[in-house]
């Protein structure tokens, strides 16, 4: 059994043609897998790959609950009181805007792919 994310992989994205008899059948189906996961991302879920034999059998998406104050804090903490917030996180950027698009943090204030040992150096800066 293989698990990862679109992380451990070197290309997340794959472009195909439906109509293009040429494309084996696997290609297809891959190209299918990739689009529902970048589908997922973009609503702010985090993809798990399964693979068992090296044969892909789930995707699992995954998601942090969003608190439900959590716009209305940031916004009161920006636009009232002048603090700019920032969001650090291990998610891919997909994901991340995703995120911070909910909440109301811009995309310049967002880090992504940040390992649990790198986010202290970013807050230090």
């Amino acid at each position: 059994v293989s698990v990862g994310s679109a992380a451990t992989s070197d290309d997340s994205t794959v472009e195909y043609d439906e109509n293009d008899d040429d494309m084996k059948y696997e290609d297809k189906y891959l190209g299918i897998v990739r689009k529902k996961a970048i589908e997922l991302e973009q609503n702010g879920n985090t993809c798990v790959f399964v693979a068992v034999n090296n044969n892909l059998c789930a995707i699992l998406a995954i998601a942090d609950k969003i608190k439900p104050d959590a716009y209305h804090v940031i916004d009161y903490l920006q636009y009232k009181k002048n603090i700019p917030c920032y969001m650090i996180t291990g998610d891919n950027q997909v994901t991340a805007n995703a995120i911070g698009k909910l909440i109301g943090i811009p995309p310049d204030h967002i880090r992504a792919n940040v390992s649990p040992g790198n986010k202290q150096n970013i807050v230090k800066q």
